[in-house]
């Protein structure tokens, strides 16, 4: 197993921060080198799953709590999952979510295949959490106290009204060229250091476009255009950028043929940075040993049904392109892992 010591300190903390987002980015290389599916989707359905019994903090341990040495540091314990507020001076805080498992005096926070155990105690009055050698202590903070930072709102877009024919055509050779340096600084080992400022640059380029004009959809804008935009989302790590555009690429899917892989990537990747569970498989992990996790599912055996009405491979033929390669890598599955 896995295990991490959480680091104090902003400069520490932002490395341990900027180390998860090393592990997202190559998750997210790997999963963009899936063939295309060979025709138009039919529309995404979301067929209903069995019960998942939750994972629930003990009582003493559910809420919202404040580090009593970091005023802008929170943890918020809920069923399946922790949020955790992480202030930066000068910086506006940054907002992490980890899957959890809970136990009557600890919990396993799960993130992009790595698993970090906390012990908990309450003392009536302070929650001491203990992750390896460090302890940290927090104050209760009311539900109404807590907050809004810990929530994610979807970025408002703009109207998405027909646009003159040179600033469109403007516009599609921009994301022409964002698309190709996208993809340069992930297949160019050369490049690969570049690949955390091109993907900054490029999500604030595009989140400031769509707050204007709206999404980036393949009625006004063609599919090539379309693809580029969500490639810029899909790597950008931003949650809500990627909140507001998955319902519009899901449309351009159903209605205008546009590749329902993206759809899935975006789904997965959204849901694995929410904290919660994928449904398509796409989006996988590593761990300290080098071996590709599949980061946890809604429903493993449901999973090939769902790729199938996308147009995309069974999940077995997609890993074993990982499996077979240059090198050969070795794939396991979060689920099948020990606590």
């Amino acid at each position: 197993m896995a295990r991490a010591v959480r680091c104090g300190g902003v400069a520490l903390r932002r490395a341990a921060l900027g180390a998860a987002w090393v592990l997202a980015g190559m998750a997210l290389a790997s999963a963009a080198q899936e063939p295309p599916p060979a025709a138009a989707p039919t529309a995404p359905a979301a067929p209903a799953l069995p019960a998942r019994a939750p994972s629930l903090p003990p009582e003493e341990f559910a809420g919202c709590w404040q580090d009593v040495a970091a005023e802008g540091h929170f943890l918020l314990l809920e069923a399946d999952r922790v949020r955790e507020l992480h202030p930066f001076d000068g910086a506006p805080p940054i907002l992490q979510f980890a899957r959890a498992l809970y136990d009557l005096d600890h919990v396993v926070r799960i993130t992009w295949g790595r698993r970090i155990r906390s012990e908990l105690d309450f003392d009536g009055e302070l929650l001491r959490v203990t992750t390896g050698e460090r302890a940290d202590r927090y104050r209760r903070v009311a539900a109404a106290a807590q907050p809004a930072a810990l929530e994610v709102a979807p970025l408002p877009l703009g109207s998405a009204a027909p646009l003159p024919a040179p600033r469109l055509a403007a516009l599609q050779a921009e994301f022409a060229k964002r698309r190709e340096i996208d993809q340069a600084v992930r297949t160019d080992a050369a490049r690969h250091a570049e690949m955390e400022a091109v993907d900054r640059d490029n999500t604030a380029w595009l989140a400031a476009l769509v707050q204007e004009i709206g999404w980036i959809d393949v009625e006004r804008f063609g599919a090539e255009a379309a693809g580029a935009a969500f490639l810029i989302v899909q790597h950008s790590g931003d949650l809500p950028l990627m909140s507001a555009a998955l319902p519009a690429i899901e449309r351009d899917v159903r209605q205008h043929g546009l590749d329902g892989q993206n759809y899935a990537l975006l789904f997965d990747r959204l849901q694995v940075n929410l904290g919660r569970r994928q449904r398509y498989g796409s989006q996988l992990g590593s761990d300290e040993q080098g071996r590709l996790i599949v980061i946890g599912l809604e429903a493993r055996d449901r999973v090939d049904a769902w790729r199938k009405e996308l147009r995309m491979p069974p999940l077995a033929q997609y890993l074993d392109f990982f499996r077979k390669g240059t090198p050969p890598k070795v794939v396991l599955f979060e689920d099948d892992l020990p606590e």
